[in-house]
């Protein structure tokens, strides 16, 4: 989600940083604060039309269901 949001650079940086100083950063990204650019129109994969998963183990009901339905919208 950090990479998503702050970028990979970003993330690959605080990658063992705790949860709570990611969860800032993001949080920073979010409103744009302490130097951070404003990430405007960012959503979690999972809000997307259609959901997609942040794990590649296919372990996601939401987007594992689209892909069952998704030829029936001509998005195969």
């Amino acid at each position: 989600m950090l990479a998503d949001i702050a970028g990979k650079s970003v993330a690959d940086q605080n990658v063992a940083e705790k949860a709570s100083v990611q969860k800032q950063i993001i949080r920073d990204c979010l409103a744009g604060t302490n130097g951070r650019a404003k990430v405007g129109t960012w959503l979690p994969r999972w809000m997307h039309v259609p959901a997609r998963a942040y794990r590649e183990d296919g372990d996601f009901a939401p987007a594992e269901a689209w892909h069952r339905v998704a030829g029936y919208f001509g998005k195969a």
